[in-house]
């Protein structure tokens, strides 16, 4: 019985649009016909994830375990970036950098260039490490160069999933969406607002502009800008301010960056959707190294 429970849920979630726009009457006979137990009652489970794949696999190639981080769980957060989002999902976590913040994915102790990472099933380049110190290490890439404020969703996928997405998945993926006018416009024909925060451990601010315009009924654009300003990350204990090993302080640091995300979606006829993608992101940070 229990698949059955399972295959009703599925279909429910999949097509409740559409059992909605049909009578409510309908509907209530159609269910109760599906026998699910003596007393006819519908069983329901909590959020469901349904991972598809680019071609037929058997259920022991698909990911046994994935998480996902709605735009609604971003929000109630109050995530202010990326390595925070991940503070409620097990096993997840990013390794950072003192200096230059989120750097690298790591999934269950597999880290680096054996996570996938996507932005809107775009592959993003490796990670890349230049080997050298302080002021060098500007030269270094990591996974977490991402502004928060452009997601609606996380996945992350806890396992090997190079049959899902590719060779450099052995130790997972994390798949990133990036807002659309329809999530900005909600169902209005335009929006505007402004987000400002402050987080206390490096003392940044960020500020962002979230602009949406239904321009008719086949053109929708979107704009999102976000400017950030901070400094190091702070020590628990301020220590000796002197250069060399013995040094307590964190060295001095200041950092700005600069992200915009625009996007221009067409509908240009009934079967086909086009969306144009901009996306801009800068991060500078101007500091002294004394170890």
């Amino acid at each position: 019985m229990g698949k059955k429970y399972l295959a009703l849920t599925i279909y429910i979630a999949l097509f409740s649009s559409n059992v909605m726009s049909q009578d409510i009457n309908k509907t209530i006979s159609t269910i109760d016909d599906i026998k699910l137990d003596n007393k006819n009652q519908i069983k329901t489970i909590g959020k469901t994830v349904i991972v598809a794949s680019r071609s037929a696999l058997p259920p022991s190639d698909i990911a046994g375990s994935v998480a996902v981080i709605s735009a609604d769980e971003l929000k109630k957060q109050m995530t202010s970036n990326l390595e925070d989002s991940f503070k409620y999902i097990p096993s997840v976590t990013m390794n950072s950098n003192p200096r230059f913040g989120a750097m690298n994915f790591n999934v269950r102790g597999i880290e680096g260039n054996r996570i996938k990472v996507l932005i809107d099933g775009v592959e993003q380049p490796v990670t890349y490490a230049s080997g050298g110190r302080g002021e060098t290490n500007v030269l270094g890439k990591g996974q977490g160069q991402v502004e928060i404020d452009n997601l609606t969703a996380i996945e992350i996928n806890k396992g090997a999933s190079s049959s899902l997405y590719g060779s450099g998945a052995l130790g997972g993926s994390v798949l990133m969406m990036t807002k659309t006018p329809d999530n900005l416009l909600d169902g209005q024909n335009g929006h505007l607002s402004v987000d400002v925060g402050y987080q206390s451990k490096d003392e940044s601010y960020k500020q962002t502009i979230n602009a949406a315009a239904e321009i008719n009924k086949n053109l929708k654009a979107m704009v999102i800008l976000t400017h950030r300003n901070g400094n190091e990350l702070k020590t628990h204990n301020s220590g000796d301010d002197v250069n060399g090993e013995k040094r307590g302080e964190a060295d001095p640091l200041n950092y700005t960056s600069d992200n915009i995300l625009s996007k221009l979606e067409l509908q240009a006829s009934k079967n086909n959707h086009l969306t144009f993608t901009g996306l801009y992101f800068k991060k500078k940070p101007m500091g002294k190294y004394f170890h």
